[in-house]
């Protein structure tokens, strides 16, 4: 496997917008289905928040996403291979830069996220 990422995903909206939060990662973990693709997603702007540990826990948007919340598909994602990082100009910009995030996740700076792509 070559460590090009096949699928890049950035996710720009959190609990503001949980409609758009939680199809990041349907698609996402529907992406990790295929063991041979590298897929990653980078929360940024408003989505930049969902890393901090808790952040997501019990978020939901139910019907016809109910069977679970939004940490538990940030989990699954990872366990099951994806990449998982956090731009981290939007966690300074919202103060929240020193807060613990989620295990698993990356923080990544901006441009580099962008060259590396």
């Amino acid at each position: 496997m070559s460590d090009a990422i096949d699928t890049l995903i950035i996710a720009g909206y959190g609990r503001n917008n949980g409609e758009k939060a939680t199809i990041a990662f349907v698609l996402a973990n529907i992406e990790i289905e295929d063991r041979s693709k590298r897929v990653e997603v980078v929360l940024m702007f408003d989505a930049a928040p969902l890393a901090v540990k808790g952040a997501a826990d019990g978020f939901s948007i139910g019907v016809p996403f109910e069977t679970h919340d939004l940490a538990t598909r940030m989990r699954l994602f990872m366990e099951g291979g994806g990449i998982l990082n956090v731009c981290t100009p939007c966690l300074i910009h919202r103060g929240i830069d020193n807060e613990p995030t989620m295990d698993g996740t990356a923080s990544a700076i901006l441009m580099w996220v962008v060259m590396a792509k």
